[in-house]
């Protein structure tokens, strides 16, 4: 019994600590648990990264966006990287590491997009690699 509270504290801030990252984007489907755990690995193992990562944006089957460090609020900073997925693996694209305010990523990154009514479903592709045509983005 005794043993048993001394593990139930040990047991419950393991479990409150593991965040996963939210992911999205044209691709995200095609992200596997593992290519999330690799991903998550390549800022635990750079030292210019900020931990942890809480968003990933999957722009191609191999390619997604990272964000890192604490969850965006006003004021701070958080580390925009790039990754790719070659050999199987996720790696760093060199030169990708950049911090950033909070600031500017909260309306890129939370606000929906708004659809131009102006466009035909013809202009429309489902293909992960190649954008929406008609889709926009407007910042208030």
């Amino acid at each position: 019994m005794r043993s048993l509270a001394l593990l139930l504290p040990l047991l419950a801030t393991s479990v409150a600590g593991q965040q996963h990252p939210d992911v999205d984007g044209a691709c995200a489907k095609y992200l596997s648990h593992q290519g999330v755990l690799e991903i998550t690995a390549i800022a635990y193992d750079h030292p210019d990264i900020r931990k942890p990562v809480y968003h990933i944006i999957v722009t191609d089957r191999d390619r997604a966006k990272v964000y890192s460090g604490r969850r965006p609020r006003i004021g701070d900073i958080v580390t925009e990287f790039g990754v790719r997925r070659k050999g199987g693996h996720w790696r760093l694209v060199a030169g990708s590491v950049n911090d950033s305010d909070g600031f500017g990523l909260i309306p890129i990154l939370f606000l929906p997009p708004i659809i131009d009514m102006a466009c035909s479903h013809r202009d429309l592709t489902n293909r992960c690699n190649q954008p929406l045509a008609g889709v926009r983005f407007t910042l208030w």
